[in-house]
């Protein structure tokens, strides 16, 4: 077959080379267009979301924390950084240990959490569960703090009862209550004979989540329970809200653990969808436990674990930019003293991501962020969000790729509406460098605007 064009013969060859010229201009073309919404997980996140941040969008947990109990010699000292929430989690305030048994109670481990939290000014979160092993529908099963603690209450009686009993010490000096931690759902083909810290049924967490609710309404009404603090997919949150629970739940917790924050973007997505399918669109989301683990020695780099204190810094990082220009309200970081994620060490000393927390919360506080984008679709590793505060703008930036990538500040400042952007620790007169350097760690560029001299 040929074709003809002015006159001339078009042979499949050269056909196939103008539709290859053809295609490179394109890419070209493409690649210096500003991403849109519908090909950037990173501005469907963020786009309508943004937020402006203060102290109460950042919490922690503590594992060592010194509170001056006896034969317990924490070593953490409450940090200096301003804190909104707290979350109780692996911190031995479970219901087992809390009531080891029927008519034994030991609150000196809470009481001492809860009056450090006070003293801090800081709001408490207080996980529910795990059952003991004497109300335990299973209590041999293998749990991964006690036997039988991942499974359903037996009696629902007792389980409301240690709810009430909880509201009324603490009445409104806990803030908020988070249903479970990270269940699994028996319903669930994926989730069936696994082990975890649930593995019973979602009719049985929804007919918990009614009695908890049942129970707070009767001693301090107001006072928010969240969804279970659901990892890896939303396909159980989405049984448990269809189930029943969206009828009890002020909040949606969930754990925002992801292999790169990529991935993150992309679950932030998809929660937002099912917020708009439910009808939920009202109720705040809270990321009540996010960490970034570094390897051990000879460990594979799997399920986000990164092989550096560096790496796990500026992920973490990153994660809280994209986050709070999400819109999730808050942000529990895991944990402040964690062996593997923790912003100090076991002696308290300062891990890298304790300075990028730091930094993250003086570049966010008080600042008004997002949306987030990919300045370019050809370098999918580049990521921007805007922040707006009483200062004028301001781009935090990061390359998700092993090597930073080196940029005319020219040609970003075009990709992202700028007239210029400055370094906001260079002086004012000085001449700004023509080449800007990303790389994992945040970058943060000024916006001198159209028609500013």
């Amino acid at each position: 077959m040929r074709l003809r064009e002015g006159g001339q013969d078009l042979t499949p060859a050269l056909l196939r080379g103008l539709m290859r010229l053809l295609s490179a201009v394109l890419l070209v073309v493409l690649g210096a267009m500003p991403s849109a919404a519908g090909t950037d997980p990173y501005l469907q996140a963020t786009q309508g979301h943004s937020q402006t941040v203060t102290a109460a969008f950042f919490g922690t947990h503590f594992h060592r924390l010194d509170m001056g109990l006896p034969d317990d010699p924490g070593r953490t000292r409450w940090p200096q950084q301003p804190l909104g929430h707290l979350r109780l989690w692996d911190a031995q305030t479970t219901w087992f240990n809390l009531q080891p048994a029927p008519e034994r109670w030991q609150f000196q481990r809470l009481d001492a959490y809860v009056a450090a939290a006070e003293a801090a000014g800081v709001r408490v979160l207080l996980t529910l569960g795990m059952t003991p092993a004497w109300n335990s529908t299973r209590p041999e099963e293998p749990c991964p703090y006690a036997e039988g603690c991942s499974a359903e209450p037996r009696d629902l009686s007792a389980w409301k009862d240690y709810v009430r009993t909880l509201a009324r010490r603490y009445g409104t000096r806990i803030a908020a209550y988070e249903l479970w931690n990270e269940p699994l759902l028996s319903e669930l083909p994926r989730d069936r004979g696994q082990r975890g810290f649930y593995t019973g049924s979602v009719h049985r967490l929804v007919a918990m989540a009614e009695a908890a609710r049942e129970a707070l309404d009767e001693t301090v009404p107001g006072t928010p329970l969240c969804t279970p603090g659901f990892t890896n997919g939303v396909d159980r949150l989405a049984l448990f809200l269809s189930a029943g629970g969206e009828r009890q739940v002020q909040a949606l917790c969930f754990h925002l653990y992801a292999e790169s924050n990529l991935q993150l973007a992309r679950t932030l997505v998809s929660l937002q969808r099912l917020q708009r399918e439910r009808g939920l669109g009202a109720l705040p989301l809270w990321n009540t436990e996010t960490g970034v683990e570094v390897a051990a020695p000879g460990e594979k780099l799997l399920g986000g674990v990164v092989d550096s204190w560096d790496a796990a810094a500026a992920r973490l990082a990153q994660a809280l930019v994209l986050s709070a220009a999400a819109g999730v309200e808050r942000f529990y970081q895991y944990a402040w003293d964690n062996g593997r994620s923790g912003l100090v060490d076991a002696q308290g000393r300062p891990r890298p991501a304790l300075a990028a927390f730091t930094q993250v919360q003086d570049w966010l506080m008080d600042r008004r962020v997002g949306p987030c984008r990919q300045p370019w679709l050809n370098r999918p590793g580049l990521v921007a969000c805007q922040t707006q505060g009483a200062d004028g703008r301001h781009w935090l930036l990061w390359h998700t790729g092993p090597e930073p990538l080196r940029l005319r500040r020219a040609q970003l400042a075009r990709a992202l509406g700028a007239r210029e952007l400055r370094d906001p620790a260079q002086p004012e007169r000085a001449a700004p460098r023509e080449l800007v350097d990303v790389g994992q760690a945040l970058v943060r560029l000024a916006v001198v605007e159209r028609g500013t001299q």
